[in-house]
C-alpha cells in the first residue's frame, strides 16, 4: 500500500515529544533566573557588608586605643538597615596570644533576602603615624 503522510499516531508522539521539550526548557529557565536573582542578592548583601566594614575599620583605625577596650566601650557594635536587609557589626580585641596582640577583628552579619558574613582584622601596625621601636603607639597596648 502506498503511504501518503504522516497517521494520527504519529502526529500526536510528535506534539508529546515537542511539549516535553518545551516544559524542560521552561523549567530550566525558571531555575536559571531564580539563581540569578538570588545571586544578585547576595551581591547586594555583600556590598552592604563591604561598606560598613571598610566603614567600621576606618573608625577602628582612626581610634585605635578606644577599640581595645571593646567590648564595652561606646561604638563596639551596631545595626543597620537597608531597604530588606538588616546589618550588625561587633568589634572586639582579637585575642591576648602573642599572635592575636594588636590586631582588632571587626565581624559583619547581614541579614534579609539574602545572608552574609565577613570579618576583617584591623592591626595597630597600619595606624597613623604608624609605630616605630622608638614609638610603638597603640601597638604599646597603652596608646600614644
Amino acid at each position: 500500500m502506498n503511504r501518503q503522510g504522516l497517521t494520527l499516531v504519529e502526529v500526536l508522539v510528535a506534539l508529546a515529544l515537542i511539549a516535553i521539550t518545551f516544559v524542560v526548557l521552561a523549567n530550566s529557565q525558571v531555575a536559571n533566573l531564580r539563581l540569578t536573582r538570588d545571586a544578585e542578592l547576595t551581591s547586594v548583601a555583600m556590598q552592604f557588608a563591604n561598606d560598613i566594614l571598610e566603614d567600621t575599620s576606618q573608625r577602628v583605625l582612626e581610634n585605635f586605643s578606644h577599640y581595645l577596650n571593646c567590648p564595652g566601650a561606646e561604638g563596639c557594635s551596631g545595626e543597620w538597615s537597608k531597604g530588606t536587609f538588616t546589618a550588625t557589626h561587633s568589634v572586639q580585641e582579637a585575642g591576648s596570644s602573642y599572635l592575636l596582640s594588636g590586631l582588632i577583628r571587626v565581624d559583619v552579619v547581614v541579614e534579609g533576602p539574602a545572608s552574609v558574613s565577613i570579618s576583617h582584622y584591623v592591626s595597630c601596625m597600619d595606624t597613623d603615624p604608624p609605630p616605630t621601636i622608638k614609638n610603638p603607639g597603640v601597638c604599646a597596648g597603652g596608646g600614644s
